[in-house]
């Protein structure tokens, strides 16, 4: 992972204090494929980085249009430094097929975490991007928007050099036959979600997941899902989800996740996004959620987590 360890959820990991999205609580900026692996012109995803930076990876959102049998390559590419000088250092993508298409094509839409190795971005620096294709456009269109992401450069966690991932892992001890467990990995239940009310261009109130009395272990969260309770409320949309430990009156933030819809018209915001790194969050600590958007709309949300024993 891009800083591979577990991080202790405390008030230093404050998302609000110390993690960088670009843009936050708007849309990506929309980058127009190059065609038959041709890359495009550079846009500018970011005019002027605000303090020194460390790069940690992107949540992207995917798009795709084919034909029959269209077999597809898309990337984008990033990069620091002026017009005509630009120099790329991270190129992010994904590839798919379509085999049976309805009549006038198939579409995909789906969001992913790309994680990199930390990179430091200095401040003022500008970031652009670019972007290309397998196909020629014609029989197949595949588009992906970004929101970089990482942490300010004196909140940036190297690896303890005696530390130890595996103390976590429940393999070390006997979990039993118990259902609960396996109930547990899914933050408020596989059977239930969590509805949070975003606010406009700004989080809204902070949502229990679970309470500190039923956190009876300790977990490790590791993804969030999400998704618009009106499919039709998100499109050209982005929403950005805040994880906290504690229940809502008394959460403290310690992480972001950002889902986008750039409005192209099919596929829509939500879906899974993997976390940069897992966090430790001790028992009876309870988890909260909170959101923030374009608009005011609600979203469903489950925290994939592990019980740690």
């Amino acid at each position: 992972m891009s800083d591979n360890h577990y991080a202790s959820a405390r008030g230093a990991d404050n998302a609000g204090m110390a993690q960088v999205i670009y843009p936050r609580f708007t849309t990506d900026v929309a980058i127009g494929p190059g065609f038959s692996n041709v890359w495009s012109a550079y846009t500018t995803l970011i005019s002027s980085v605000s303090g020194d930076w460390m790069v940690l990876g992107a949540y992207a959102k995917i798009m795709g249009y084919g034909d029959a049998n269209i077999v597809e390559h898309g990337q984008l590419q990033v990069a620091t430094g002026l017009a005509g000088a630009e120099i790329p250092f991270a190129t992010f993508g994904d590839s798919f097929w379509f085999f049976t298409p309805a009549a006038a094509g198939s579409y995909v839409g789906y969001n992913r975490t790309f994680l990199m190795p930390p990179l430091l971005v200095p401040a003022t620096t500008r970031i652009r991007a670019r972007a290309t294709q397998m196909s020629d456009g014609a029989h197949g269109q595949c588009f992906i928007f970004i929101s970089l992401f990482g942490v300010p450069v004196p909140f940036y966690q190297r690896p303890h050099r005696l530390h130890r991932p595996d103390a976590y892992m429940r393999g070390r001890t006997g979990l039993g036959p118990s259902q609960a467990e396996a109930d547990f990995m899914i933050l408020p239940t596989p059977l239930s979600q969590t509805t949070v009310t975003c606010g406009a261009a700004a989080f809204g109130n902070w949502a229990t997941v679970i309470t500190v009395a039923n956190q009876t272990s300790p977990l490790l969260l590791v993804g969030l899902r999400a998704l618009p309770i009106t499919p039709a409320d998100w499109l050209n949309n982005a929403f950005l989800a805040e994880m906290g430990i504690g229940e809502a009156a008394s959460a403290i933030g310690i992480e972001e996740v950002k889902f986008c819809h750039p409005g192209l018209g099919y596929g829509l915001a939500g879906g899974y996004l993997q976390l940069r790194r897992p966090i430790y969050i001790p028992a009876g600590s309870g988890v909260s959620l909170r959101a923030g958007g374009n608009n005011g709309k609600t979203i469903s949300c489950q925290i994939m987590a592990v019980p740690l024993k």
